[in-house]
């Protein structure tokens, strides 16, 4: 990735224990403060439907022990060339897996299968690849959407999915949900449904392209199961998309079983893990392939295209 010519002087200041130098350039271990006056960092995943804002957003309302860094990638000439966030956190990766194993990883996470040509270079330093829990998609063939106001009788709603959920990573915060509907308001869509004036579902998405992310979803249990609210909300969503004309409709990981029957296909994400010892590595990266957490859901399976996980 290649960005307009930088000023890049607040970053030279930078100690040399914050500098990995390699052959054609260096990276630089910035902090967020730090890249506010990188304009590289403004232009990074433009094009993406998560940009610079969503990660700026991730940092600022992000709890549970998350450090946050970004590698900023210079060539000889000091032009940026891409800016990488990274983050730290103390995190069980084969959480619902029987048994606890306890080790120091390196995890790149989430890359779409798209990518695996260019990052087979992981592979051959070392980095174990290993299916990620993929998202799902659905072609579709053929306002205020601020979330601030609701956010006190919503947010509950989702915490009740988050904490039924067998695997879990990050838990969102109010902040996180109003900050995206404020500083991504174009992007962002928030929908809710209620009953007798009461709110008892929400769904927070992200609309970029030709495509609608349904990000997470927030349900009333005491009456989601009764009312399949599930399913009202996922009509509902595609209904929207439909006469917004999108053409996709993608959903999180997890929850297979509906997706299946909506004759989704899967879309593939991949994990790159490394083991902290060079020593164990070899080892633990040939048995991380059946710890991987796409091996204990069988209804991935099913789907038509499991073989590209």
């Amino acid at each position: 990735m290649r960005f307009a010519p930088v000023d890049s002087a607040g970053f030279l200041r930078m100690s040399v224990a914050n500098l990995i130098l390699f052959e054609q350039g260096v990276a630089k271990v910035a902090t967020l403060a730090e890249l506010q006056s990188c304009e590289a960092w403004k232009r990074a995943f433009q094009n993406k439907c998560k940009d610079h804002r969503y990660y700026e957003i991730v940092e600022d309302t992000l709890q549970g022990g998350f450090q946050f860094r970004y590698l900023v990638l210079q060539d000889e000439s000091g032009e940026v060339r891409a800016v990488q966030p990274v983050f730290f956190v103390r995190q069980n990766l084969v959480e619902g897996v029987p048994g606890e194993i306890r080790s120091s990883l390196i995890v790149l996470k989430d890359f779409p299968a798209k990518s695996r040509p260019v990052l087979e270079t992981f592979s051959s330093k070392g980095y174990a690849r290993i299916p990620s829990m993929p998202m799902t998609r659905l072609p579709l063939h053929y306002k205020d959407y601020d979330i601030a106001p609701y956010i006190d009788e919503a947010y509950p709603l989702y915490l009740a999915v988050h904490e039924r959920s067998p695997l879990k990573f990050e838990m969102l915060t109010k902040n996180y949900f109003r900050a995206v509907g404020q500083r991504m308001a174009e992007r962002a869509r928030f929908f809710i449904w209620r009953q007798s004036g009461k709110i008892v579902a929400f769904s927070f998405c992200l609309v970029c392209d030709d495509a609608v992310y349904d990000e997470c979803i927030g349900l009333d249990y005491s009456v989601a199961l009764d009312l399949h609210l599930y399913f009202y909300t996922l009509r509902d969503i595609i209904s929207w998309a439909l006469r917004e004309r999108l053409k996709y409709y993608y959903s999180n990981p997890l929850n297979y079983e509906p997706k299946l029957h909506l004759d989704c296909d899967l879309v593939p994400l991949d994990l790159y893990v490394l083991h902290t010892n060079a020593f164990l590595n070899p080892i633990f990266g040939r048995a991380l392939k059946y710890l991987g957490p796409t091996r204990h859901d069988p209804i991935l399976r099913r789907f038509p295209n499991a073989d590209q996980l």
